[in-house]
């Protein structure tokens, strides 16, 4: 699954423009955000998926129009004209042919955009950007953990992404709510305590058993 540029000829954006929803093959909810898309002609590049995100097509035409204003080198009326079909919009390809959605394709790629903040979680979420090692062995030891930790954290990422809740959810999100399940002890043996009912809710739809 890989984005495409904007420019090339092959993708057709005939379907994009405000008034013509109807042309679309659907959409879907995704971090607050409805993204509307259309599955159109398999090519050389693959079969090619365009998705539309209209909040994000109006701040593109405001920040034109704004560098038109302060005159920006290169931004003129005429180019906007030319450019405002493709506003708010991205085209992906694929070679899956295992059945996906349009919206397990969406997720999918912001999967893999994710991947690029690894270093940031690293450092934000799992707060392991120093080590604090003295010596080679312990260095690779808190290596090692980190990995784990970033496996588990994609792993959960997968998880939201398959459950449809990626758009709701960010594995940071889980992890916070997770942090209100608790263990007591009990006439010597260790339970759950009463978990909030929002958080059972989750568990149970990213299916995460609960020992």
């Amino acid at each position: 699954v890989i984005p495409l540029r904007r420019t090339l000829k092959v993708i057709d954006y005939s379907t994009t423009s405000p008034l013509c929803y109807e042309t679309m093959d659907g959409h879907f909810r995704f971090k607050d955000r409805i993204v509307w898309y259309k599955k159109q002609a398999k090519t050389a590049y693959g079969q090619l998926y365009l998705f539309y995100d209209g909040l994000l097509a109006e701040q593109e035409r405001q920040d034109y129009l704004k560098r038109i204003e302060a005159k920006y080198k290169g931004y003129t009326l005429e180019r906007f004209q030319a450019k405002q079909h493709s506003f708010g919009t991205f085209t992906l390809s694929t070679n899956l042919d295992n059945g996906a959605s349009a919206e397990e394709l969406y997720g999918y790629y912001k999967a893999r955009a994710s991947v690029e903040q690894m270093f940031d979680t690293l450092k934000n979420t799992l707060l392991a950007d120093k080590s604090y090692m003295r010596d080679g062995a312990a260095l690779e030891g808190w290596m090692f953990i980190n990995h784990i930790c970033l496996m588990l954290y994609y792993s959960l990422y997968k998880r939201l992404v398959e459950s449809k809740l990626v758009g709701k959810y960010s594995p940071l999100d889980i992890l916070r709510y997770g942090s209100q399940v608790k263990k007591v002890k009990v006439k010597g043996e260790w339970c759950n305590s009463e978990i909030p009912s929002k958080v059972r809710k989750i568990i149970k739809a990213l299916n995460i058993p609960m020992a």
